[in-house]
């Protein structure tokens, strides 16, 4: 038998709540004063953020232009240079998380990403919501914007 609890959940299972789900990294503004940043996959990178329920999340992003690299159905015998260029436009990272709704931080503990450097690490952002919208990082000019997909 399932038993239901009246008391108000607590602020940080809000807070988790708020976060979770899956979101589309969308392109970076420009804004006055943007154009001295470079945007590290560029201004109109692909990627997902996803906050699951269990308390793990994910992300994947790439540098749109990388998808023009290759030539369709090229895999073998493709120059060093270009596995570089390629390897420095696609991140990915995966790990825990925890929502701090005071602070209004997120902190990504993550345990392993797409260049491995052989020990886990801890990041925690300022995050912000809006509507649909999620804002991650410590101002306008650098902060990543997602919108959620569900």
């Amino acid at each position: 038998m399932t038993r239901h609890s009246c008391r108000q959940p607590t602020a940080a299972a809000t807070a988790a709540d708020s976060v979770r789900g899956t979101w589309r990294l969308l392109p970076y503004p420009t804004c006055p004063g943007s154009d001295s940043i470079a945007p590290p996959f560029g201004r109109t990178p692909v990627g997902y953020l996803v906050y699951e329920a269990t308390g793990h999340v994910f992300w994947q992003v790439m540098r749109r232009s990388a998808m023009d690299s290759l030539q369709s159905g090229m895999r073998r015998g493709v120059p060093d240079t270009t596995l570089y260029r390629l390897s420095r436009a696609f991140s990915a990272q995966f790990g825990t998380y925890s929502v701090d709704i005071n602070q209004r931080t997120v902190t990504h503990q993550y345990e392993g990403e797409s260049v491995p450097w052989g020990t886990s690490f801890e990041v925690a952002t300022p995050f912000r919501l809006s509507a649909d919208s999620l804002f991650i990082g410590r101002d306008t000019l650098t902060w990543l914007r997602f919108i959620r997909v569900r």
